[in-house]
């Protein structure tokens, strides 16, 4: 029950888990649950702010540490969403990062946008990875940020930031 018989590129078959996946935003409320980001210029700062497990199914997530881990190989649906507040001028840019066995980090997916010189906005500026990607069981991911703002920039918890994997095939 709760299993999908699936095989490899060989026709070998397992049984594997019918829904993996996890749901996890900031929490409530924004105006005082946000996580300060120091202008890095390149040097990208781990995001943290995902504390609120929506549902994880497999335990592939950890809160303290933000970094998912995969459990069985597959193709798996990345969605994550920043929500930077009241920005200035500057390039933001937001990472899918992989991290291998010997801690190294590899970015997967990189955004980028920039607000130009002289420009405030008077709203929150969204960073957005959507994606589809082939992992193996032990993979692990995480996301991380990095701007060029003057001074220091805030994403914003609730529901302006959130990170969500599910395995699609």
């Amino acid at each position: 029950p709760g299993k999908i018989l699936v095989s490899d590129a060989n026709g070998t078959g397992s049984w594997q888990p019918a829904t993996i996946g996890f749901e996890a935003i900031g929490s409530f409320p924004a105006i005082s649950n946000f996580q300060s980001i120091n202008a890095g210029g390149g040097t990208p700062t781990v995001v943290t702010i995902f504390n609120n497990e929506q549902s994880d199914l497999n335990n592939l997530y950890n809160p303290a540490t933000g970094i998912v881990t995969i459990p069985v190989n597959g193709t798996y649906h990345v969605d994550v969403n920043l929500g930077y507040g009241q920005c200035t001028s500057g390039r933001y840019t937001i990472y899918l990062q992989q991290i291998s066995t010997g801690g190294s980090v590899s970015d997967l997916r990189v955004v980028n946008q920039t607000i130009p010189p002289g420009a405030v906005l008077n709203h929150d500026l969204q960073l957005v990875i959507s994606c589809n990607v082939t992992l193996t069981a032990g993979t692990r991911l995480r996301i991380a940020t990095d701007h060029n703002a003057s001074g220091s920039q805030i994403i914003l918890g609730a529901f302006f930031s959130w990170f969500n994997v599910h395995r699609v095939f």
